[in-house]
């Protein structure tokens, strides 16, 4: 595990957003980014929600 994602809240495609260390590797980021968007495409602008709100979800960034 390398970091997490959350949705865009304010955009109502509902974007999936990573959240990775900011050392990570440029070819491991790029895999990561081509999932996030087809995670995107395949959720269709559906949100998921839970009732608790990790600290990401709050806009905390990764140590």
């Amino acid at each position: 595990m390398v970091g997490s994602w959350v949705q865009d809240g304010q955009d109502p495609a509902a974007p999936v957003l990573l959240l990775v260390p900011d050392d990570l590797a440029r070819d491991a980021r790029s895999a990561l980014e081509q999932q996030a968007e087809r995670l995107t495409a395949w959720l269709d602008g559906v949100r998921i929600t839970n009732v608790y709100a990790s600290p990401q979800m709050r806009g905390a960034r990764l140590p």
